[in-house]
C-alpha cells in the first residue's frame, strides 16, 4: 500500500490540482493537500473511499484552507478511471490539465 499526495495550488487567479492524475491501487492512502487560503470541497465516486458505498454516487469531502484531506482507497475499489472535482465554496473549480482523475490500478 502506497501513499500519494495531490496538491491544490494557486497561480495568479487560476487554481490547479497537481498532479492532475492520481494513480492509486486499492488500499492506498491518498492525501489531498490544500496550499491555498480558500476552502475547497472534493467530490469523488463513493466506490473509491473506504467509508463510501457502492456505485458512482458522488461523495463530497471538505478540505479547509492550508489543510489536508486524508483518504483511504477502498480495498474493493473497481479498476478504472474516475473523474473528481475540486470546487471552492464560491463555486470556482480547480483543474488539472482538464478535470482531475483518479486511476485505480490493480
Amino acid at each position: 500500500m502506497a501513499n500519494q499526495k495531490t496538491h491544490i495550488v494557486q497561480r495568479g487567479e487560476e487554481v490547479f490540482v497537481l498532479p492532475p492524475v492520481a494513480d492509486l491501487s486499492p488500499g492506498d492512502q491518498w492525501k489531498i493537500v490544500n496550499h491555498t487560503t480558500e476552502a475547497w470541497s472534493v467530490t469523488l465516486s463513493a466506490a473509491l473511499c473506504d467509508d463510501g458505498g457502492p456505485g458512482p454516487v458522488g461523495v463530497k469531502r471538505p478540505v479547509a484552507a492550508a489543510a489536508h484531506l486524508p483518504l483511504k482507497i477502498h480495498m474493493h475499489a473497481p479498476k478504472g478511471a474516475y473523474e473528481y472535482q475540486v470546487v471552492s465554496k464560491r463555486g470556482r473549480k480547480a483543474r488539472g490539465n482538464s478535470d482531475p482523475m483518479v486511476i485505480i490500478d490493480m
